[in-house]
Order: structure tokens, then C-alpha cells, then sequence
């Protein structure tokens, strides 16, 4: 997971599996593509497609950078995990 925000950081677009937390940064047609887990066709047609078309991965070679720079923005990221522990603090 880590590794895939560095990757956006970077300015990268990415094609991925959809597992985990990956949605949260990988947007399909925009940042990059998801695909199905373990579908290795589906990997394999997508970077080709991306990797032909050097529209596309300028394209979302800005919003990804854009989308990992919002991601790490570590004021957002201290503001996520108050409001964790706000709300761990209410339910108990």
C-alpha cells in the first residue's frame, strides 16, 4: 500500500488489483485502472493500453500526483486519525 502512494507521488499512473485500499487512490480512468484480483489478462491489457497512449498517462499522470500529494498531506492525515479517536473515544 505504501509503496503505491510513492509511486503517486512520483506522478505515476498505475493499474492495480482492487484489493485493500488501492480504490483510494487508484480512480479506473482517471489515476489509473483497477482490476479484478489475481485477473492477470485484465493487468496485462490495461498497462499495454496505458502504456500506448501518451495522452492518457499525462493525463493521469497529473491526477495522480495531485490525488497521493492530497492522500499525504500530513494536516489531513492528523485530522483523519483525531476524528478516529474522537470517535473511539465516544463508543467507549
Amino acid at each position: 500500500g505504501r509503496a503505491l502512494l510513492e509511486i503517486g507521488l512520483a506522478g505515476c499512473p498505475v493499474v492495480a488489483y482492487d484489493v485493500d485500499w488501492h480504490s483510494e487512490i487508484v480512480r479506473s480512468g482517471i489515476t489509473g485502472t483497477l482490476v479484478e484480483n489475481f485477473n492477470y489478462e485484465e493487468l496485462g491489457n490495461a498497462t499495454l493500453k496505458l502504456l500506448s497512449d501518451d495522452e492518457m498517462i499525462s493525463r493521469m499522470s497529473r491526477e495522480m500526483k495531485a490525488r497521493a500529494l492530497d492522500t499525504a498531506n500530513p494536516k489531513a492525515l492528523a485530522r483523519v486519525q483525531a476524528q478516529i479517536y474522537e470517535e473511539l473515544i465516544e463508543e467507549s
